[in-house]
């Protein structure tokens, strides 16, 4: 069974709980704390060469990367953002990657082809909703549901193309 309640309607505690039943166990026994696994956003993960994930705002490690790479990020809700933070010679460099609004549910996105070197991440989660993000070279094949629709091609039972 699940569906979300908030704070008020938990009958074990006074915080939101995801389910209400699962596999038998009462849901006073979990966590109740949204997940996802930084590992199967998108790209095999055997090319995953880094991943991380949870709950809030922080700035990641600074992690050396030798190849091109793309990341995957993904929020489970609003309001977020994220920022890739470039360590270069002359000192860091912040671009952001994805926001998501007050309003948006689960979303995510693939960034474009980035050259090798040193990056962090820093991300604004203030309503502690989660978030993930997996990097693998630039070449690994990868998997966003509506990004791997070819040009021109309409799922059965689409309209016709003009």
């Amino acid at each position: 069974m699940g569906w979300m309640i908030n704070s008020s309607e938990n009958p074990f505690g006074d915080y939101p709980l995801d389910v209400l039943l699962y596999d038998g166990i009462r849901d006073k026994d979990l966590s109740g704390t949204a997940y996802l696994d930084s590992t199967s956003l998108g790209f095999d993960e055997a090319d995953v060469i880094y991943s991380t994930e949870g709950n809030g705002s922080t700035t990641t490690e600074v992690i050396s990367l030798d190849t091109n790479w793309r990341a995957i990020v993904a929020s489970i809700g609003g309001p977020a953002s994220f920022h890739i933070v470039f360590h270069e010679q002359n000192g860091q460099r912040k671009s952001q990657m994805f926001t998501v609004s007050p309003e948006q549910n689960f979303s995510m996105s693939a960034t474009p082809q980035m050259s090798p070197g040193s990056v962090a991440f820093e991300i604004s989660d203030t309503e502690n909703w989660g978030w993930a993000i997996a990097i693998a070279s630039a070449d690994a094949p990868i998997n966003i549901p509506g990004q791997n629709i070819p040009d021109g091609i309409c799922p059965p039972g689409c309209p016709p193309l003009p």
